[in-house]
């Protein structure tokens, strides 16, 4: 077996993490590669030691080689990752084999003839403070519209993220769902809604004068959006995540320890 790692060094103790990783697999007789981008391709397993952002990074690079993923939290809460600093000597799972496969869905957003996916969410949001966005959402069962700061489209995975934050409901991540969630609507009545993946969103974006839309992948893309261009998200049916699970805890489980490790650590 084969496995590669890759580690955020900007996340503290990353690097005291990344020692006891190489010392575990060295005693499971597991070699591996090193922050090789090669190493998708030419490996078993993918580990990832970081914050969430960097498992979404890597693991988006992994599915399209259709390798599964570990993430190890080197950051504050880590919703993405399958274990704790302390729990690395679970790694022995890789060759015992005793741990599921958790698929993760992935969105595709197709913009201005580029195609771009998402494990989280895609949001558009203002660039500006002062002004509000006009925002036209097409659906297959109709259609809506609202005066916001910006849209979410979220994944299940990203139902514990930005959409959370702003209002959006929790939805277990192997539910095949797109996640619609207004940021500071100015109408109360504007709420998320969950729809099935089959929809394909189409979102048309009016900008006020002097204020810009942006679209932002995952949180790795700034890309301006026109008022004459639509964003289309819908489910990728090519391309899916496959989380390593190790823990026999649920979701709302490991959903109510998450939480509670941000509260003590805020």
């Amino acid at each position: 077996m084969k496995a590669a790692i890759f580690v955020n060094f900007s996340k503290s103790g990353a690097d005291q993490i990344l020692k006891e990783v190489k010392k575990q697999l060295k005693k499971l007789k597991i070699d591996f590669f090193e922050n090789d981008p090669n190493a998708y391709e030419l490996c078993d397993v993918v580990l990832i030691i970081g914050g969430d952002g960097t498992i979404i990074h890597h693991a988006k690079m992994a599915a399209y080689c259709d390798k599964p993923v570990i993430g190890i939290n080197a950051g504050r809460i880590g919703f993405l990752s399958s274990l704790e600093k302390w729990e690395l000597q679970k790694l022995s799972c890789l060759i015992s084999g005793d741990y599921t496969i958790e698929k993760r869905m992935l969105l595709k957003v197709e913009y201005d003839n580029n195609i771009y996916r998402c494990l989280n969410d895609a949001v558009i949001s203002k660039s500006f403070a002062s002004r509000m966005l006009d925002i036209d959402v097409k659906l297959n069962c109709g259609s809506m519209s609202s005066r916001a700061d910006g849209l979410i489209a979220a994944t299940p995975t990203g139902s514990t993220a930005y959409s959370l934050s702003a209002g959006g409901p929790l939805v277990e991540p192997d539910l095949p769902a797109i996640i619609l969630t207004p940021i500071c609507s100015q109408w109360s009545s504007s709420k998320s809604i969950v729809l099935s993946s089959n929809n394909a969103v189409k979102i048309g974006v009016r900008s006020p004068e002097n204020t810009r839309a942006m679209l932002s992948i995952d949180g790795e893309n700034a890309i301006e959006v026109s008022n004459d261009k639509e964003v289309v998200i819908s489910q990728d049916d090519r391309y899916f995540v496959k989380f390593i699970k190790i823990s026999d805890s649920g979701f709302y489980d490991v959903f109510a320890q998450k939480q509670k490790s941000g509260d003590v650590n805020d």
